[in-house]
């Protein structure tokens, strides 16, 4: 988990992000939330979807639009 603050007119946010290995190498998945207290309020949630999210093969997904190799559906 990290937050940043606001600079230079970007706003701070806060994340949880985990690094796996996929079938096509190593990945990251992530949860951001750009308000602060609604993060907070949420984080004990968010960190248990993120530690146990399971990666989905999806090679033979007829529906798929993204290009495989930079998206992953959980």
């Amino acid at each position: 988990m990290r937050c940043t603050k606001t600079y230079n007119g970007i706003q701070g946010q806060c994340e949880f992000f985990r690094g796996t290995f996929a079938h096509g190498g190593m990945i990251s998945i992530h949860y951001i939330n750009r308000n602060y207290s609604d993060f907070f309020k949420t984080q004990d949630l968010w960190y248990e979807v993120i530690k146990t999210a399971k990666l989905y093969n999806s090679y033979y997904r007829d529906e798929r639009t993204f290009d495989k190799s930079e998206y992953v559906e959980l």
